[in-house]
């Protein structure tokens, strides 16, 4: 170790010291008693510093808040077990409830009655296939946050995605039908209202029942004449999210423009469910292509300049053909949900048509059924790859080095003689010793 490097190391804990000496102060059990108080504010406060340095940010809901919440959850029977993501106003959690695994989405009240109404929303969701549904929602004792509990899922298709293009693997054209099929119904099903923030991280993925469902319903908008949104709050947002100056500090980070429709930027448009479709449009392109596109890509497509873009796979043909539909740019000629999902299942028939009859005069009767019935088997019950969340933080992994942590300062305390003695040894701090005299 360089001499630099040991001044340093001296001085760091020398701090770590100073921090304590208010528990060493008060004799070695009452300063284990605070500390063992404060022990899930340290958690809270090392998931904070190690997602700081992960990516950047501070965690929306400071530590102390999160102390509380973890308390009063725990008074309802719910244990947080894990920190899994935050954005907008919320932050995820995994918790658990008896013997269940579930996913608790804790969101500051800014504005009561928009809280309010995303809940109602959730609620007009229920038994709607393809979409997250909520299992709970109440508010916090003081009413500052909202608690929505839904089922656990194995991850996004994001995550999937993400994982299909770093090994350069494409999706077959079979999967991309499957996941299209189950969001385009979720769209043509939803009750009177549509999404509004479609995009690969609001579609999860269950590996047990191999289902995608719509999520994140926290920007949908219903619709008020019961077919369309007129769109001012939109465009208003769109504006402030290019000139980011009204209010730099939201920056709208949670609706991606990406994936955005081109009416969002038109004033006084009746938006529609095609707003979903065309969102849509852009995630199974993406599929096709086996990479994300960029703003820049994005922005072309929103002009019109398609082709340009769609696969050169032939196995995609009849697929870029209703795409061209789902990406119109004028919203009045973009494919009804309805319509779209009626051309992916007559797809999903020539796939299979085209199967049958390539192996057809290949193999006899008996091995061609068992074939044909696991082909259609990959249009149900397909596997997809993904990849463990790289946010996650288990709340007792860091517990455990917290009460390490704990074990090792009350290791060096010792009474002597009316002194506190803290003794640390060389791999701590070579040759201290801190004596304070215990007041009476």
């Amino acid at each position: 170790m360089s001499v630099e490097e040991s001044k340093l190391n001296h001085r760091v804990k020398r701090q770590s010291i100073k921090e304590n000496f208010q528990y060493i102060k008060k004799g070695k059990k009452e300063a284990m008693a605070e500390w063992a108080n404060n022990f899930n504010l340290q958690i809270f406060e090392q998931i904070q510093e190690i997602y700081k340095k992960k990516t950047k940010l501070n965690l929306i809901i400071v530590p102390e808040v999160l102390c509380k919440i973890y308390d009063e959850l725990k008074e309802k029977g719910i244990q947080l077990i894990a920190f899994l993501a935050q954005g907008g106003q919320g932050m995820v959690f995994e918790a658990k409830k008896k013997d269940e695994i579930i996913i608790v989405k804790c969101i500051q009240i800014v504005n009561l009655e928009k809280t309010e109404e995303e809940v109602q929303i959730l609620e007009k969701l229920k038994g709607i296939p393809n979409t997250c549904q909520l299992i709970d929602s109440f508010n916090s004792n003081k009413k500052n946050f909202n608690f929505q509990i839904f089922k656990k899922y194995s991850c996004d298709l994001k995550n999937i995605m993400e994982c299909a293009f770093e090994k350069k693997k494409s999706f077959l054209l079979n999967q991309i039908i499957y996941i299209s099929l189950q969001i385009s119904q979720a769209i043509a099903n939803l009750p009177n209202m549509f999404h509004s923030d479609l995009k690969p991280s609001n579609i999860f993925y269950d590996d047990v029942s191999k289902s995608f469902d719509l999520s994140d319903f926290g920007a949908t908008k219903e619709f008020k004449d019961g077919k369309s949104f007129t769109n001012n709050v939109g465009l208003f947002l769109y504006q402030q999210i290019i000139s980011d100056n009204l209010y730099p500090q939201l920056k709208f980070k949670a609706l991606d423009l990406k994936y955005r429709a081109p009416e969002m930027q038109e004033e006084n448009l009746n938006l529609t469910k095609k707003y979903d479709i065309f969102s849509l449009g852009l995630v199974i392109l993406e599929m096709t292509l086996g990479r994300f596109i960029d703003n820049l890509e994005s922005n072309q497509i929103r002009k019109g300049n398609l082709d340009q873009y769609l696969s050169y796979d032939q196995a995609h043909v009849e697929l870029n053909q209703i795409l061209k539909l789902m990406l119109k740019v004028e919203q009045t000629e973009r494919i009804a949900p309805q319509e779209l999902v009626k051309k992916l299942n007559e797809l999903k028939e020539i796939v299979e048509i085209k199967f049958i009859n390539s192996v057809l005069n290949v193999i006899n009767d008996q091995r061609l059924q068992s074939m044909i019935q696991d082909f259609k088997q990959y249009f149900q019950e397909y596997s997809f790859e993904f990849k463990e969340n790289k946010t996650k933080l288990n709340l007792q992994e860091i517990g455990v080095q917290v009460q390490l942590n704990i074990k090792q300062f009350e290791d060096c305390i010792s009474q002597k003689n009316g002194w506190l003695i803290l003794n640390l040894n060389e791999s701590q701090m070579p040759n201290l010793v801190i004596k304070i005299q215990i007041k009476k």
